[in-house]
């Protein structure tokens, strides 16, 4: 997994990277994407967003989102970006089904 931060940090031991509530609680978030990558989606989602930093938010979303994979359908384990570039209108499709993935709009 290649990650880039704006800073000279390394993300898998930057404190502003774990997580201080819910079920991966003192969890680093680039963890996650091998344990549990739709609870990514889900800290991006309305309901668990308002607990994230400004600067988490942008993290996820900037080095993390575009590495979630679909678990359903015809393009099921591909991620966002991939499934976007070979069928945009699957994707717009997906879009429209899940308004509460705002963030995937910024893929």
């Amino acid at each position: 997994m290649s990650i880039s931060t704006e800073t000279q940090t390394d993300p898998v031991h930057d404190s502003n990277l774990v997580l201080n509530f819910g079920k991966y609680k003192g969890k680093n978030v680039c963890d996650l994407l091998d344990v549990d990558d739709k609870y990514i989606s889900y800290l991006l989602s309305d309901k668990a967003s308002q607990y994230l930093t400004p600067d988490l938010k942008d993290f996820i979303v900037k080095n993390l989102a575009t590495q979630i994979k679909l678990c359903f359908g015809k393009h099921a384990y591909k991620t966002y970006p991939v499934v976007k570039s070979v069928d945009p209108q699957y994707f717009q499709w997906l879009l429209k089904q899940r308004p509460e993935d705002a963030w995937l709009r910024n893929i």
